[in-house]
């Protein structure tokens, strides 16, 4: 049997061997390392990923928040406006920051407004700063003025967000239009002036502002004249509470339009369209119904002579009156004349020549009192308003193109009958009464005479004296013949 060899190694031997049999520690370290950067990268990014979820959420919220805010504002905004009465038209973004909103009445004039509104919106946007979250409200407000007249105004709102917040900032107005408030429409001919006889009755004070705004006036009488009748088919360019401003019908003066003042017109108008300040400054009192009132009027002069002896005593005693003059005799004694209207009396027109009217043909008519305005007006500047015809005497045809009120009496003195002072003192006294228009003429000296006695006796009977225009308190009119205070007659 052979002896067991038992192997002996050397220490750095058995050292090599074991190392070789041990576990290599990098081997097993790396798994891990791995492992565990895998699971924190897992981590990390699950953090960021709930991080940025949360953060997405927060700025939903906070967006959510934001849009919660400006849709109060905006439910805010159309709730004052329905109550305005304006309905949202339109509502655009103009950038990321600015918005406009515009909104509207029901009315005929919606094109018109809408132009104020965007002119303004342009305007104030310009005044916004560069990338300051604004909202800009555009809309019309409304507001009763008087009478049939209501204002509508363009307005623009701002609205700036200042931190968690919208605020009103400032707002700015344009102009303002003028509407019937039953029709939302601007007034028409129709609503002003009704009908063809109130036009036809301001024809002369549309021939008088053509006068008095025309640079000579010799030059453009005739024409004047003679300008074509302004009827309802004019239109009314422009509307204001004291004004209005018609198209005028094709004319020889080549004159499109003119400026009518109510103040002028105001017998001849609907007054609800008028500023009432208006009417209350240029509407004379009420005649008190406690005093008697008569008026003076004088007939076919101004004569040379007796002419100014009668207007140092009308100006002694402090008293005004009528004179309705011949053309003819205006044509002889313009100083004359300047003299009556200057001193306060009021010029009428009594015929050219003083014809009767009924008996001539309608050309003869027209030149006799055609040729007495353009004498009248040359002396004074002044178209006549009134017309007495010659003997009382028209028809309606005549009264057409006469086209004023016709003055007549209630009490003749009958100094063209009896030329005889005490005579005719004695028949003024005897036939006048309260409310009445007396008949005299300027012509005769016993009339002249008679006139300071008459105005003594009148006085102490408790008459007070006015102008014949101040004692016929209702409007005077075309076609309409006035004896007195209500005292009226249509001409048939």
């Amino acid at each position: 049997m052979e002896p067991k060899i038992i192997s002996r190694l050397s220490r750095k031997e058995r050292r090599k061997k074991e190392k070789k049999n041990r576990p290599n520690k990098r081997q097993t370290l790396l798994p891990i390392l791995a492992v565990s950067i895998t699971t924190i990268s897992i981590c990390l990014l699950g953090y960021y990923y709930l991080q940025s979820v949360n953060q997405k959420r927060e700025i939903q919220k906070a967006a959510a928040a934001e849009k919660e805010i400006e849709q109060e504002l905006l439910t805010t905004i159309d709730k004052q406006q329905k109550k305005l009465g304006n309905k949202e038209v339109e509502n655009s973004d103009v950038n990321d920051h600015l918005q406009e909103l515009i909104y509207l009445p029901t009315t005929a004039q919606r094109q018109t407004l809408t132009e104020d509104l965007e002119t303004l919106l342009t305007e104030t946007s310009h005044q916004i700063e560069k990338g300051t979250p604004a909202k800009l409200v555009g809309y019309i407000k409304k507001e009763d003025l008087f009478g049939k007249i209501a204002s509508y105004s363009s307005v623009i709102e701002v609205y700036k967000k200042k931190q968690d917040r919208w605020e009103a900032d400032s707002s700015a107005q344009g102009k303002s239009h003028y509407m019937n408030k039953e029709t939302a429409d601007f007034p028409s001919m129709a609503d002003i002036f009704q009908n063809q006889d109130n036009l036809t009755a301001i024809q002369p004070f549309i021939k008088q502002q053509l006068l008095d705004d025309s640079k000579d006036q010799a030059a453009v009488i005739d024409q004047i004249l003679n300008f074509p009748q302004v009827t309802m088919e004019q239109k009314i360019l422009s509307y204001s509470p004291d004004k209005v401003v018609l198209s005028l019908p094709k004319n020889q003066l080549n004159i499109d339009q003119i400026s009518v003042p109510f103040s002028n017109v105001l017998d001849f108008t609907d007054q609800g369209f008028i500023d009432p300040t208006i009417i209350t400054e240029h509407t004379p009192p009420p005649l008190d119904p406690n005093k008697k009132y008569i008026s003076l009027t004088f007939d076919d002069g101004p004569n040379p002579i007796t002419t100014p002896r009668l207007l140092d005593i009308l100006m002694e005693k402090n008293v005004k009156a009528t004179f309705f003059m011949l053309g003819q005799n205006v044509v002889n004694n313009p100083d004359l004349v300047r003299r009556v209207a200057a001193e306060g009396h009021v010029i009428g027109s009594h015929s050219y020549s003083h014809p009767n009217l009924t008996g001539l043909d309608p050309e003869s008519v027209k030149s006799q009192v055609q040729e007495t305005d353009k004498a009248i007006a040359a002396a004074t500047g002044k178209i006549p308003t009134d017309f007495r015809p010659p003997y009382g005497a028209v028809n309606k045809d005549a009264a057409e193109i006469i086209g004023r009120p016709i003055i007549q009496w209630s009490v003749d003195s009958e100094d063209w009958k009896t030329k005889n002072t005490e005579k005719i003192i004695k028949r003024v006294m005897k036939t006048s009464y309260n409310n009445s228009i007396i008949l005299m003429h300027d012509i005769y000296p016993e009339t002249i005479n008679a006139v300071s006695q008459i105005i003594d006796a009148l006085r102490n009977e408790g008459y007070d004296i006015i102008l014949a225009d101040d004692l016929i308190t209702e409007k005077q009119a075309p076609l309409h013949m006035y004896y007195g205070n209500k005292s009226e007659q249509v001409i048939q």
